[in-house]
Formats: structure tokens, sequence, C-alpha cells
């Protein structure tokens, strides 16, 4: 499988949610999509970038009006899951929040 960066793209994470914490939250999934990618500082795409700048693990800070899907490989986080059905070995699943704990969500 070609690697992201092989295909001239840079790394992305996508935050999308407006809450101050689960924006928190994705800071271990930054640390763990970093390590994937040969721990080369990330570009995060977040409702509160101000959170993010001088972390160093990240490149930009970036608004989410402002992704780029042709400059960057995106890992998203939080609100591709809500409110969707996913099939999961067969059988339709909803996330909500009522289904599991809300700390889980980025380890889904």
């Amino acid at each position: 499988m070609e690697h992201a960066t092989e295909k001239g793209l840079k790394v992305a994470l996508a935050i999308d949610t407006p809450a101050l914490g689960d924006t928190i939250a994705a800071i271990p999934t930054l640390r763990k999509i970093s390590e994937a990618h040969d721990n080369k500082k990330i570009t995060v795409f977040t409702s509160k970038p101000f959170l993010f700048e001088g972390h160093p693990l990240v490149d930009f800070a970036l608004p989410l009006d402002q992704i780029n899907k042709e400059e960057y490989f995106i890992h998203r986080t939080f609100m591709p899951l809500v409110g969707k059905t996913h099939d999961i070995n067969g059988e339709a699943i909803e996330f909500r929040y009522s289904n599991m704990d809300l700390r889980q969500f980025h380890a889904v």
C-alpha cells in the first residue's frame, strides 16, 4: 500500500467538533497519527486552532473551513461517526453519544 506522503500529500487531522473538551481529547490521536507517519509534524484542522499553536507535533493549526483535500491526506474524528449508520460485520450500527462513552470516539 502506498504511503500518503509518497503520493505527495501532507498528513492532517481534522477534529470535527466545536466542543473544547472533545478537541482537547484529540491530542492522543494526534500523537498516534504522527507516530504512524514517521513522527512528522501534522496539520490540524479544528474549530479551535489556538489550542494547537506551538504544539511540538503540529505543523499548522487551521480552521476547519480551510481543509484542502487535494493537498492533505486527512484523518477525521467525531462528526463522520455521529448520526450515521455503519456496517460492522453485517450489522447496521449507528454511533450515538448515548451508545458509548464519549471518550471512546477517538479510539473508534
